[in-house]
């Protein structure tokens, strides 16, 4: 997708999953044609506890997805 000025915006979705705890805190670098960075700061958690991404949860309302990988999952 070309970022311009009729299209100011670029949708990014990040997914991570680890079936281990881990956080961690990196970013994501864009180049353009003429040798410019552009870079955005991104972190994740995977954990197996909502208690203790409670906190992250409360200051990201909307901003994340349930989704189970079978019906019986609970969630």
């Amino acid at each position: 997708m070309t970022v311009d000025v009729t299209r100011t915006k670029l949708k990014v979705e990040i997914i991570f999953s680890s079936k281990k705890p881990t956080s961690f805190t990196s970013r994501i670098e864009f180049k353009d044609n003429n040798s410019n960075s552009y870079s955005i700061p991104v972190s994740g958690t995977a954990d197996n506890c909502l208690l203790t991404v409670f906190p992250f949860m409360q200051r990201n309302k909307g901003g994340y997805v349930f989704k189970a990988e079978n019906e019986k999952s609970a969630i």
